[in-house]
C-alpha cells in the first residue's frame, strides 16, 4: 500500500454496544510531510450531510428511522464526494463496467507523520 512512500497506516475499531457508539483510530507512522485522507463510503441511497455542529456529519436513508452521527476531527478538512471524477471517489459499484454516484465523506489534513485522527459514530434514533 504505502510502504513506497514510507507510510504505514493501521485502524483500530472499537464497538460499544450499550452506548450505540463506533470508535475508529486511525494512526499513520512514518516520517515526512504528506497529504493524509481518511474516507467513509456510503451505499447510494444514503444521504449525508453536515450536522449541526462543525465537528458533526449524519448519514441517513430518507424513510427509514435512525442515522448515524459522525464526530470527526475539526483540525482535519471535511468535505462530501459524490459522483467525483477528479478525484475519483464518490461511487458504487454494483457489477462489473458500472458505478452509480454514492457519498463519501473525506477528511484531509497535511502534516508530518506519525498522526492519529480519531472518529466517532453514534447511532441516533
Amino acid at each position: 500500500g504505502y510502504s513506497r512512500i514510507g507510510v504505514m497506516h493501521r485502524r483500530r475499531i472499537d464497538f460499544y454496544p450499550q452506548e450505540g457508539k463506533i470508535l475508529i483510530t486511525d494512526h499513520i507512522e512514518g516520517n515526512g510531510t504528506h497529504d493524509f485522507d481518511v474516507c467513509f463510503h456510503f451505499a447510494p441511497d444514503v444521504v449525508v450531510a453536515p450536522g449541526p455542529h462543525h465537528e458533526t456529519w449524519t448519514a441517513a436513508m430518507p424513510g427509514k428511522p435512525g442515522m448515524l452521527e459522525f464526530h470527526v476531527d475539526a483540525s482535519w478538512q471535511w468535505n462530501i464526494l459524490r459522483g467525483s471524477e477528479e478525484p475519483l471517489l464518490g461511487w458504487y459499484s454494483p457489477a462489473l463496467g458500472s458505478k452509480v454516484p454514492a457519498c463519501t465523506l473525506r477528511g484531509r489534513w497535511q502534516g508530518r507523520a506519525p498522526v492519529s485522527v480519531v472518529t466517532s459514530i453514534a447511532l441516533k434514533n
